[in-house]
């Protein structure tokens, strides 16, 4: 295959592009393309990585190393919303086909101006991005726009479960506790506070753990001294923390399909989710996990409570939730079905 250049747009840092799903899909694309030029949100700077070169800004401050790219034979897109826009006009600028992937609900409370803004800019973009793609991908059914016409396909993320299985992990130094862990960032769309709330009506020998960082970590720190917050962890340790654990809970209530739900049911753990978005679409309730309604934690309390008091319970969604991943969500597969997808979308521009 020729030698070809991709743009690759999207509103993410660079931290989060090498720690989530963008990073295999660019993996995936390297063998493909001479270089991938990577567009993220951030502090503004330009890096380059042997075929990739970041540059890291914002939309205005991304234009002088638009302009110094001459040849593009393709431009990947990761959202309908300002970047997805720019794809657009990129798309007519550079005479390269646009390929969309479209991974979040992108919804905002429109109690705030600032929301309110992106939801009404959001309005004017997603037509345009979608009818002007040549290739829309959702990662969930949950999330397809229905009220624009456009063709798309639904691809599922998928994880590796042979690097998240259930392992032998260090004893615990009170075997009758019960361990709860939730990883994720610390911000009010992830429901964090109701978890929180929760854990405070729990039974004494129940322990939570929380991973991750956000804006909410120093608030939360300080207000349930009780709970245990690690902050921010390596990526590379996220299968032995799962396996540390014995339940897995997720009370976001803005997130499409979300891959550490994934993780921690290939690592055979029993998991509580809310019942949002794409969830559903993993999870069948009381077969593979619980699905709870978001924003409630009396309802997060009385699936504990089911859990605690039946632990063959546990034991069963934690193999069902394994079983699952490895038959619809294993990542080599998915990742090549999507990557056949963006080279068929190079092949016919």
């Amino acid at each position: 295959m020729a030698q070809r250049n991709l743009i690759y747009l999207t509103l993410s840092n660079e931290d989060v592009i090498r720690n989530s799903i963008h990073w295999p899909i660019l993996q995936r694309l390297e063998a493909d393309f001479e270089m991938i030029f990577i567009f993220c949100w951030g502090k503004r700077y330009t890096k380059r990585d042997n075929k990739y070169q970041f540059v890291s800004g914002n939309i205005l401050t991304w234009l002088p190393a638009l302009l110094r790219i001459k040849n593009v034979d393709l431009i990947y897109a990761n959202d309908y919303f300002i970047g997805g826009y720019l794809g657009t006009l990129l798309k007519r600028w550079k005479r390269a086909p646009l390929f969309t992937r479209i991974g979040s609900p992108w919804v905002y409370d429109k109690k705030n101006l600032v929301a309110f803004l992106k939801t009404s800019i959001l309005k004017r973009t997603k037509k345009k991005v979608l009818n002007q793609s040549n290739s829309v991908i959702y990662n969930s059914h949950s999330i397809v726009e229905k009220e624009i016409s456009h063709n798309y396909r639904v691809i599922y993320n998928g994880i590796d479960s042979t690097l998240f299985k259930p392992m032998e992990s260090a004893p615990s130094q009170d075997p009758a506790r019960l361990r709860l862990l939730y990883v994720g960032n610390i911000n009010l769309e992830k429901g964090v506070r109701y978890l929180l709330e929760a854990a405070m009506h729990l039974p004494e020998k129940v322990s939570l753990t929380v991973v991750g960082e956000g804006p909410l970590l120093k608030e939360y720190g300080q207000q349930y001294p009780a709970i245990t917050f690690r902050g921010r962890v390596s990526r590379n340790k996220i299968p032995e923390i799962i396996n540390e654990h014995d339940v897995f809970i997720l009370p976001t209530f803005v997130e499409s399909f979300p891959n550490v739900l994934l993780e921690a049911m290939a690592c055979g753990k029993a998991v509580i989710a809310t019942k949002v978005y794409g969830i559903p679409e993993m999870i069948e309730n009381n077969h593979n996990g619980i699905l709870i309604p978001q924003k409630d934690s009396s309802a997060i309390v009385e699936a504990l409570l089911d859990l605690i008091n039946n632990p063959s319970k546990r034991k069963e969604l934690g193999q069902k939730a394994r079983e699952t991943v490895q038959q619809r969500f294993e990542g080599e597969k998915q990742l090549q079905i999507l990557y056949l997808k963006i080279i068929n979308t190079l092949k016919h521009q």
